[in-house]
C-alpha cells in the first residue's frame, strides 16, 4: 500500500491510515503525554508519510515499522 501511496493513490493511503492510525497515535501520545500534542504529531506523521512515501518505500524495514518510526521521530521533534 505504501508503494501505491507513493504513486498518489489516496485509497491506498487511507487504507494505511485505517490499519496504522491507532498505533501511530499511541506512539505519539506515549512520547508526548498529552492528547493535543499527540494529535498534532499524528497529523504531521501522516502528512510526512503522504509527502515522502516514495522514499519510505525504500526503507529496509517493514512498512509498519517504518511508519511507526516516522511517528516516533515526529513526536520527538514536537516535544
Amino acid at each position: 500500500m505504501l508503494d501505491e501511496t507513493a504513486h498518489g493513490n489516496m485509497f491506498a493511503f487511507s487504507c494505511l491510515y485505517d490499519e496504522l492510525g491507532t498505533e501511530t497515535f499511541i506512539v505519539c501520545r506515549d512520547i508526548l503525554g498529552s492528547r493535543g500534542q499527540a494529535d498534532k504529531a499524528l497529523l504531521e506523521t501522516w502528512l510526512c508519510v503522504w509527502q515522502h512515501a516514495a522514499s519510505l518505500t525504500r526503507a529496509p524495514s517493514p512498512v509498519r515499522e517504518t511508519i511507526l518510526n516516522v511517528a516516533f521521530n515526529v513526536s520527538r521533534r514536537v516535544q
